[in-house]
């Protein structure tokens, strides 16, 4: 982010946080770093509501104009018109084309139960991921992520591994019926991005990729397995 930020000057930075739920950057919460954070709240986040997401402003008109935009760019909610006994209190102002983009209130509850069990949740991530680190840091043929440092902390939303036979791993792991996963293909190899010079540095880390399973329901056994399913692959 220091490096983008002093590329960037002037121009707002919109910081996609949506894997970032309780990470940290430097003694800063991922997503209150750039101009605007995004969060997903997607059934697999670190923070889930089932769907949907948020977003992190800390300027006030910025703020603001958000709030319309969520709701068809309506200049006053119901519940505000609704709260008056004026005769025009059914009245509102629409001067911009909005969205539909509003959260439920279902979503919203479960969300504010969630986002109490955040830090136990990567908190219990975290050890995951340093059960993997402890367990396979050794294999020559096998690159694990950093782990936390002062300057940074993770949520540990994906646990990534490296190696040049990604494909084989991913076979015997898959036949250890251990579900692995690729996050993600590089965006300039989509069709809508064809156009687009090669990327060779993203396109060599997209062949050697490989996601371990990593959600906090995982127990230290399950951990286990795939740790001795890995290191039983003939690399």
């Amino acid at each position: 982010m220091d490096g983008l930020k002093g590329v960037a000057g002037s121009i707002p930075i919109v910081e996609d946080a949506a894997h970032a739920c309780g990470s940290e950057y430097k003694g800063r919460r991922c997503g209150s770093i750039g101009d605007l954070g995004c969060f997903s709240f997607h059934a697999v986040k670190n923070l889930a509501t089932g769907d949907g997401g948020a977003l992190a402003l800390s300027d006030e008109m910025m703020a603001d104009r958000a709030h319309r935009l969520r709701w068809l760019a309506i200049d006053t909610n119901t519940w505000r018109r609704g709260a008056t006994d004026e005769a025009y209190s059914w009245d509102y102002r629409v001067d911009e084309i909005g969205y539909k983009s509003q959260m439920n209130d279902i979503a919203a509850a479960l969300g504010i139960v969630q986002l109490k069990k955040l830090p136990a949740n990567n908190a219990r991530r975290r050890a995951i991921a340093e059960q993997y680190t402890n367990g396979l840091g050794d294999l020559p043929w096998l690159q694990t992520p950093p782990m936390d440092s002062p300057a940074s902390i993770s949520s540990w939303h994906i646990y990534s591994v490296q190696c040049d036979n990604r494909e084989g791993l991913r076979a015997h792991l898959e036949r250890r019926q251990v579900r692995t996963g690729v996050h993600y293909r590089p965006i300039h190899l989509h069709k809508c991005y064809d156009d687009t010079p090669v990327l060779a540095k993203a396109e060599h880390a997209f062949h050697r990729i490989l996601s371990l399973p990593m959600h906090p329901g995982l127990s230290t056994q399950d951990v286990d397995y795939v740790i001795e399913s890995i290191r039983e692959f003939p690399a």
